[in-house]
């Protein structure tokens, strides 16, 4: 039989992904709330929180407490290679702001107006870097994300769940 104070190790060892709810504390202060992580910085140095009434917000991890700030170190998200968004729209055409992150690999963008065989452009992101940009796309587009040449993430006009 396993004795129980090491399940409890294993257990607090592992990567935080539940998306359950959790008390977070300030370290100044004795305020407190209930949320949910979302997002976090590539450094670790904001969290972005959603509390049970809904709201979203981006608090600096060195303002939790430590236990609070072991938790975010620890949490994976699930990961969002790329989020496309339409930012202006005109007769015909629309401009796509393109945020990309990379993860441990160098991330290969290719952006697309309505179809790959209509032209296209590619920029590279470096491991563990973010890079925005925007495009002009004819009506509908389509941007991809790949690593080592494997698609990995995609956003389009018609399809805003990734792959």
């Amino acid at each position: 039989m396993i004795p129980r104070f090491l399940i409890l190790l294993f257990l607090t060892s592992l990567p935080a992904v539940a998306e359950d709810f959790r008390q977070w504390k300030e370290v100044a202060g004795d305020r407190e709330i209930t949320a949910k992580i979302l997002d976090k910085k590539l450094d670790s140095s904001s969290v972005q929180l959603s509390i049970k009434d809904g709201k979203t917000i981006w608090l600096e991890c060195s303002k939790l407490s430590k236990a609070d700030q072991d938790y975010v170190q620890k949490w994976a998200r699930p990961f969002k290679h790329i989020t496309a968004r339409v930012i202006a729209s005109g007769k015909g055409w629309k401009e796509v702001q393109v945020t990309a992150k990379a993860g441990p690999k160098k991330l290969i963008v290719n952006a697309y107006h309505t179809h790959p065989n209509d032209g296209h452009f590619t920029k590279a992101v470096e491991a563990g870097t973010e890079l925005t940009f925007s495009y002009k796309a004819l009506n509908d587009y389509s941007v991809t994300g790949a690593e080592d040449g494997k698609i990995i993430d995609k956003e389009s006009s018609d399809r805003k769940t990734g792959l």
